[in-house]
């Protein structure tokens, strides 16, 4: 690989590159601002990620382990694990990284509920990784980005040339040259638009068969069309190595030996009797999950649930599940018993504030860093603290909420703990009444409203406009007359994003 070889018309071109620490002079200071350190396996945002409970998945993190230890030449120098949602592949992937230890090159987490999905910082944050690993391929890439800052802001494929290609053969050439490591990427498929998914493994392809660079990397990601037919693909299938990671009733017992742990926690926390859970309580809770490590992880969540009314009822209120349970849609649905733990879920939000919730679920799927905090959304939609924190207790086994004790409120963020469930409330054929399509039009007019009364000042104008133009694409109309009127709008948000409470609508 001379040059990056993809043309004008086949490059992910990336606008705007979020720089996150301006300050500061040094190159590495400069690659730093444009990666994602949230993404990186042992980042703080991380630390509570999911992970492979002992004595589970073992044959697994072995099989890839030893791929990636081995001491004999790798012919196939990529290696693609997938699976369907909810089978564990995040944990794997975070064990893996893990177990590698020195052997890790990087490690990167796309994530969609998470914010590190922009394929524009994912070669800028393995840069950043490996150079903190290696004093001398971190001293050549500080003099190189120092001389020209712009370099992190280049298309995906001319980051790669640049920041991986040019000093690893120049530390190669000086007899300093970076051994063979492992990369391990999560979660590809929820990296932002497909053409950008293809152009990361093509690029890599085309590395690892001019001999460009010396990784071996790890893809972890649902079994997408796209992905099929790039990993199928007559030039990488070559250099590719594939496990599948089915859901299958064959892991009952690991699922048993989490849920015994997990719960027997629960127990001693809450002073429960010895006999709690029971052992038939146990197998109906195996069989509720059918295979998904995530139904798994998420009825502990459910069941230890500090916002409700303890244990014992919330054990009871699943267990009714297995009585109760009857296929509310197509049964052949791969994620119908997670789907039907969801509506249980979502059944607890009183009827009453379904719409309120239903819209923050909504603001947050549609968060790009842009209103979060939890503070920003509770402004948009004109609620308290107390108030937010209340619409949101149901579903604090699905959605991470910060602890406003913990930090201040202004600091609190919410997430989804997995992308199952933005998943589940963005099809209406899974969640019924539960789709976040229900409270677009009441969210489009509660921002029409908001619009109307602006007055020059106001802090969250700029997030208004965001989501009236995203509603925009939804409902096919603009509430301003004239398609000129469109730019515009789209030059005020801008405006407003750099300068913030000092904006004004007074460009329309």
């Amino acid at each position: 690989m001379n040059q990056p070889q993809f043309s004008d018309n086949s490059r992910v071109m990336v606008d705007e590159v979020t720089i996150r620490s301006p300050g500061g002079s040094t190159g590495i200071q400069t690659l730093f601002s444009a990666s994602i350190p949230e993404a990186a396996h042992d980042a703080a945002a991380r630390e509570y990620a999911p992970r492979c409970h002992p004595g589970t998945r073992r044959n697994y993190i072995d099989e890839i382990t030893m791929w990636g230890v081995g001491s004999k030449c790798h012919d196939r120098r990529i290696l693609w694990m997938q699976g369907p949602a909810g089978v564990g592949k995040s944990a794997i992937a975070q064990s893996c990284a893990e177990a590698f230890g020195d052997r890790l090159g990087a490690a990167f987490f796309f994530s969609r509920p998470h914010k590190t999905n922009e394929p524009g910082h994912f070669f800028t944050s393995i840069a950043y990784q490996l150079a903190t690993r290696y004093p001398p391929y971190r001293h050549l890439l500080d003099i190189k980005i120092s001389e020209d800052p712009a370099l992190v802001t280049k298309s995906i494929a001319h980051q790669f040339y640049h920041l991986l290609v040019v000093p690893l053969k120049e530390l190669k050439e000086s007899g300093k040259e970076i051994s063979e490591r492992v990369i391990i990427v999560d979660g590809l498929d929820e990296c932002e638009g497909e053409e950008a998914q293809y152009i990361i493994v093509k690029i890599i392809a085309n590395s690892i068969r001019d001999q460009t660079t010396p990784f071996l990397w790890v893809f972890f990601s649902r079994p997408e069309a796209n992905l099929i037919s790039l990993f199928g693909s007559q030039d990488i299938q070559l250099l590719c190595s594939r496990l599948e990671l089915p859901v299958s009733r064959d892991i009952d017992h690991e699922i048993a030996l989490f849920l015994t742990d997990k719960l027997r926690e629960i127990q001693r926390d809450h002073k429960l009797p010895p006999s709690w859970p029971s052992g038939r309580a146990i197998e109906i809770l195996i069989d509720l999950s059918a295979g998904l490590f995530i139904y798994a992880v998420t009825i502990v969540r459910f069941i230890g649930d500090a916002n409700s009314l303890g244990p014992e009822e919330q054990l009871n209120t699943v267990l009714s599940l297995a009585v109760k349970h009857c296929p509310l849609f197509d049964s052949q649905h791969p994620l119908l018993e997670l789907d039907t733990f969801y509506l249980l879920i979502m059944r607890r939000v009183p009827r009453k504030t379904l719409d309120s919730v239903l819209e923050i679920l909504l603001l947050i799927s549609w968060n790009q860093n842009k209103w979060n905090p939890a503070v920003i959304v509770a402004n948009m939609l004109s609620l308290s603290a107390t108030q937010f924190n209340t619409l949101l207790r149901p579903l604090h086994s699905v959605l991470s909420i910060g602890n406003p004790t913990l930090s201040p409120y202004q600091k609190v963020h919410v997430d989804f703990y997995h992308t199952s469930f933005l998943d589940f409330l963005c099809d209406p054929t899974r969640s019924g009444g539960f789709s976040l399509d229900q409270c677009k039009f009441n969210l489009w007019n509660r921002m029409s409203n908001k619009l109307e009364i602006y007055t020059p000042g106001e802090c969250y104008i700029a997030h208004v406009l965001h989501i009236l133009l995203t509603l925009w694409g939804w409902k096919r109309r603009f509430p301003f007359h004239g398609l000129l009127i469109y730019p515009a709008v789209v030059c005020c948000m801008n405006v407003c994003a750099r300068h913030g409470s000092g904006c004004s609508l007074q460009f329309l």
